[in-house]
């Protein structure tokens, strides 16, 4: 038998309610956010914002509309449709109001948008004409949406430069969004089906009650759901973990010097640096490059000591090895040690380093130890872990030192950027300033901060650190070189989606968005709306870590055109003569294209480390 036709799925109301909120979402997706998106990008987030819509449109239609009486379920949306979106007026928003008020809000506008639809829905479908009227309804809906469209993506593209990608494809971003929507719906719905359909089995096969056979249903289904979630995490996660043995061409060959990790004389074998250990080690600029961007000889040639996470089973295992790399290579004997707290995968940014080696003429050091072996996405309960080895490295430096005499003993800064920052933030949490120079630390620089770091929340944001000790700026022309108190500089972008991400965007509009004028970076017709923002930060922040290589620019999470500059000045390095800084960035530039280059020169990596080859 066929399903009755109030049972297909085009005859339900609250499937249209849905469909309208979903439409709604999928053409507001489009506006302008902190980065340029792609058409892939575009067609994610209106993919992802369509399937809230939906979802929020049906669910309001189904609980709300349940008089059976079409004028009485019309009269009860619009009321409600009223009362929700009313309520950025009826709970006004203020910066430092109860925590309560921003997610009640939220809740009551969004019930109200899905009120709203299902308020039309129904006065559509109870109209005498309802044929000619949902015609001339999705007429006008269609070209007020494509309008909408148009007139966002023209907005977004006047946020572009040259080096971004084109701008998104609407008609593509809607098809391939539609596609998103139906996987989402296929996995939500097969999630609910899954529960019915074992409640079932049980009812008849082993004679469980209709109630306790559709509970249990739901509890195993969800089961099942969350162990092949789990199991299929952690299959991803096994093979990037894998992926740090990877070698990448151009980075295949050990250093011939003694100055750094994995040459000659080292404790920590080439093989166990990993992959961006192999990255951080060949990534240094040799006396003699030094010597050709500076005009003048290199002092001595510069230090690089990593310890992979392959290198040693623990923290303190893998700090006594640097401890060891960095007695041999005599980085003890430098004015200058630069002591970086890894990424997630142990990716350092190389580029603060290769500064202080040009200005110090190689009178320079730098060590790292990594802590994970994923990406930062999938790394961040990691970052105890990154503050626990950046803790004992410096606590470990700190107890070498103090048997030098003071003339003997190098300067001590820190380095971090994105999950890097955070992780090392984390090493002197409740400690503010103190806890740093306690360490023996002289100066930090920490690049790009996640929104999350408690250290900078209490630091600069709760007053906990003396004044004019930390300076946060945008830009090199914020920062004051010659102040005497100043221990750590913040670099972060207005723009920068990773500062800006946090579980809030959800339900509260940020103050950053109703700054006018708005700050350097961030497009004026840029607008918060529940959820949807939150998305928007989201592909931003993938967005926002895809550079253009050898072209250094200051946006979003590229930090480069800014490094030179910031480096010298919040170590208090050696400032380099005009001639030098253009031959020293046209260099840093070059290299990092060459490098580049270098990875693409064979189709996949030249091979991946076994077991046996790490001595495992």
């Amino acid at each position: 038998m066929g399903s009755p036709r109030s049972d297909l799925w085009w005859n339900r109301p609250d499937v249209w309610a849905g469909a309208a909120l979903a439409g709604f979402a999928a053409v507001d997706s489009f506006s302008p956010s902190l980065m340029p998106r792609t058409t892939t990008h575009q067609a994610l987030l209106a993919g992802v914002s369509g399937t809230a819509g939906w979802a929020t449109g049906s669910a309001v239609y189904a609980i709300g509309a349940r008089t059976n009486n079409a004028g009485a379920d019309t009269a009860i949306m619009a009321s409600t449709a009223a009362a929700g979106l009313a309520t950025r007026y009826l709970i006004p928003w203020h910066e430092q109001e109860p925590a309560w008020r921003a997610p009640v809000r939220s809740v009551c506008q969004v019930v109200g948008a899905g009120a709203a639809s299902a308020a039309v829905i129904t006065a559509v479908r109870n109209s005498s004409s309802r044929t000619a009227v949902g015609a001339v309804a999705g007429t006008v809906a269609a070209a007020i949406g494509a309008a909408t469209i148009r007139r966002e993506v023209a907005q977004q593209t006047a946020n572009r430069d040259e080096f971004d990608h084109a701008p998104p494809k609407p008609w593509q971003a809607l098809i391939q969004g539609a596609g998103v929507l139906g996987g989402l719906g296929a996995l939500i719905g097969g999630y609910r089906s899954s529960g019915g359909a074992l409640a079932r089995v049980m009812e008849r096969r082993l004679a469980f009650s209709p109630q306790v056979a559709r509970f249990s249903g739901d509890i195993l289904a969800t089961a099942i759901w969350a162990f092949g979630v789990r199991t299929a995490f952690q299959s991803v996660t096994a093979g990037l973990a894998r992926y740090d043995r990877v070698v990448d061409p151009g980075y295949d060959i050990p250093p011939t010097v003694t100055t750094r990790s994995g040459g000659p004389g080292s404790e920590v074998p080439w093989s166990r640096l990993g992959r961006q250990g192999r990255r951080f080690i060949t990534d240094t600029p040799s006396s003699r490059d030094i010597a050709s961007v500076m005009g003048t000889p290199a002092v001595t040639e510069p230090v690089r000591v990593f310890v992979g996470f392959d290198a040693a089973r623990s923290a303190e295992a893998r700090v006594a090895l640097a401890i060891n790399e960095l007695r041999r290579t005599g980085a003890f004997d430098r004015s200058l040690l630069i002591v970086s707290c890894p990424a997630g995968t142990g990716y350092v940014n190389t580029l603060p380093m290769e500064v202080a080696d040009y200005a110090t003429l190689g009178d320079c050091a730098a060590v790292a130890v990594q802590y994970a072996r994923l990406p930062s996405l999938l790394a961040l309960q990691s970052t105890h872990s990154g503050a626990d080895h950046h803790r004992l490295l410096l606590a470990a430096i700190k107890h070498e030192l103090d048997v030098l005499p003071p003339e003997r003993r190098p300067r001590v800064v820190v380095y971090g950027e994105s999950l890097g920052a955070w992780a090392g933030q984390d090493a002197f949490i409740d400690g503010g300033v103190d806890s740093i120079r306690k360490l023996g630390v002289s100066e930090a620089l920490w690049v790009g901060t996640p929104y999350y770091s408690k250290w900078r929340h209490e630091s600069l944001y709760e007053g906990r650190a003396p004044q004019g000790t930390i300076e946060q700026i945008n830009s090199l022309d914020e920062l004051d070189p010659e102040s005497p108190t100043r221990v750590v500089t913040l670099l972060t972008h207005y723009n920068d989606p990773v500062d800006r991400l946090n579980a809030t965007l959800f339900y509260r509009e940020p103050v950053w968005l109703m700054e006018s004028p708005p700050k350097r970076g961030i497009s004026p017709n840029q607008r918060w709306r529940p959820a949807i923002t939150a998305f928007q930060t989201i592909v931003d922040a993938v967005n926002a870590t895809n550079p253009t290589p050898g072209v250094f620019r200051a946006v979003g999470h590229d930090y480069r055109l800014d490094l030179p500059a910031v480096t010298v000045a919040a170590y208090r390095l050696p400032e380099p003569s005009d001639e030098q800084w253009s031959r020293m960035l046209a260099r840093l530039q070059k290299d990092e294209r060459a490098r580049v280059n270098a990875m693409k020169l064979a189709a996949k990596p030249l091979f991946v480390l076994s077991d046996e080859d790490l001595g495992q």
